[in-house]
């Protein structure tokens, strides 16, 4: 969460000691706000909808549980933004609804390719000429009609 929201309390901002955590919590809409120090005078602040309660440290990492969920989480993420920025629709635009759209068209894509790798594992012959090959053949079956 970005520590530049006026519902933060100070206190969850303010310079801790290394391993300093605090938690808040809001029964009634269940939300855990969470903020740790991993470092002296950094925090990082956690929002979760999925705790609701204080739990044990990570025996593995000593991080709190909402920490060790967001990581883990986190990865695909970034490997789909990464496999988007691979092979992307994107142009240098000052239009924000034009770059939106680059952005769900570029998903799309991602998502389409790997559902359509899940049902047809053999295609492609090796698997960096797979993506660039459905690509093409899905952009031409979209283009080929309106074309006609």
């Amino acid at each position: 969460m970005k520590k530049n929201k006026a519902s933060i309390p100070p206190s969850f901002l303010a310079k801790a000691d290394e391993g300093t955590v605090q938690y808040a919590f809001d029964h009634a809409n269940n939300f855990t706000l969470l903020s740790v120090a991993p470092k002296k005078n950094k925090r990082g602040v956690f929002l979760s909808t999925m705790h609701s309660e204080i739990k044990e440290r990570d025996e593995d990492t000593g991080k709190e549980e909402i920490d060790v969920f967001y990581n883990q989480e986190k990865g695909g993420v970034d490997s789909h933004d990464q496999m988007c920025s691979l092979y992307t629709t994107a142009r240098k635009t000052n239009h924000w609804p034009t770059r939106l759209f680059y952005g769900i068209t570029d998903s799309a894509a991602l998502n389409v390719f790997v559902i359509f790798t899940e049902n047809v594992p053999n295609f492609g012959e090796n698997k960096e000429e797979r993506r660039p090959k459905f690509l093409k053949e899905l952009a031409l079956a979209l283009f080929i009609p309106h074309a006609r």
